[in-house]
């Protein structure tokens, strides 16, 4: 009797390690980890008869839907919840007759640049053809870091690309272009003419510094490079989200990456300032692999408080933690099995 007994109760624990392993619980886990635990809690505590904990857990979980719900309601509001890999491409009209960009607004030291800008159909007239421009690029002290000539095909489009020093200076880089002319001589041309044919772009080159959040008992690390003064960093579990607040000089631009471990956090993103949505054309992706995401995310300088939300979260119960578990489980099994057989073991009679 006791050996079928010990069967069931291995053949329940097969089935219960299955279960606890299974893709589908760990999905379930990671996603409403913290609802699971509330309904487990309910139920212990209707054994217990106690209604004031139960009425408890019913508000805790009255309010993260509310909080979900909100989430939600704040997606609904930007003009798009997918975030983009790169910024829309600047036009060319009568009042911006030269145009230059360049693919992301912050850069770290050894990173590759690429440049693409425009010039207007009219001012290619006006000027009797372009050919070339020319492109220079000077850090913070005024240092020349890159200096070349693009050529401009007959859509009036260039484009370029250099890497940065693999000790470049951070600060403020400035990106100058000038329209080298075609027939006619400079002198010639008419004062609108003249100051159309330069233009500038600005770009960050900041580094990156490591700041680790603890979650599940685990330790992240999450990776930001900005030129604004970051604090407050945090990790709200509960609400999916990445915190930290950056302040500058009020007047510039402020732009930061943050580079986002998708063990911690990931899924569809979406970045609020001050809780209000981003713009989109404010935030894209730099990066996408396998272990995180890259953020760049542009503003203007005063005292804004940044959240990154995400929908998948770090599970609640980390693989270290059902191993402890199970191991747990394993012991208690033997120890149990053992003491059955010294129970039921037949008396040995001695006859003298």
């Amino acid at each position: 009797m006791h050996e079928m007994e010990t069967s069931r109760i291995l053949i329940m624990s097969i089935l219960v390690s299955g279960l606890v392993f299974s893709p589908a619980f760990a999905e379930i886990s990671a996603e409403v980890g913290t609802k699971i635990g509330a309904e487990v809690k309910v139920g212990e505590e209707k054994e217990q008869g106690s209604s004031a904990a139960e009425a408890e857990t019913k508000v805790g979980a009255e309010a993260k839907v509310e909080a979900e719900e909100k989430v939600e309601a704040e997606k609904k509001q930007g003009s798009s919840t997918e975030v983009k890999t790169s910024y829309p491409k600047l036009s060319v009209d009568s009042k911006n007759s030269l145009t230059i960009q360049t693919d992301r607004h912050l850069y770290k030291a050894g990173d590759e640049v690429q440049v693409e800008g425009s010039i207007w159909h009219n001012l290619i007239l006006q000027i009797g053809g372009v050919n070339l421009v020319k492109i220079q690029v000077t850090d913070n002290k005024g240092t020349l870091v890159y200096s070349d000539k693009a050529t401009v095909n007959s859509d009036g489009k260039f484009n370029a690309k250099f890497s940065l020093p693999a000790d470049a200076q951070k600060g403020a880089y400035m990106i100058r272009t000038n329209i080298e002319t075609g027939v006619y001589p400079v002198d010639t041309l008419t004062l609108d003419a003249k100051a159309n044919l330069q233009t500038d772009a600005k770009v960050v080159v900041a580094s990156s510094s490591a700041y680790v959040v603890k979650a599940e008992g685990r330790d992240f690390t999450l990776k930001i490079a900005s030129n604004s003064d970051v604090d407050n960093i945090g990790f709200k579990k509960e609400e999916k989200k990445v915190t930290f607040r950056v302040e500058g000089e009020t007047g510039t631009k402020g732009v930061t990456q943050v580079t986002i471990p998708k063990a911690m956090l990931s899924g569809e993103m979406m970045v609020t300032i001050d809780g209000k949505v981003a713009a989109s054309d404010d935030v894209i992706v730099t990066s996408n692999t396998e272990a995180e995401t890259t953020l760049e995310i542009n503003y203007h300088h005063s005292v804004h408080t940044i959240d990154v939300m995400g929908t998948n979260v770090v599970p609640e119960f980390p693989a270290s933690v059902l191993l402890i578990v199970m191991a747990i489980g394993l012991i208690a099994i033997i120890l149990y099995t053992k003491a059955r057989s010294l129970l039921y073991q037949p008396s040995i009679r001695i006859q003298c």
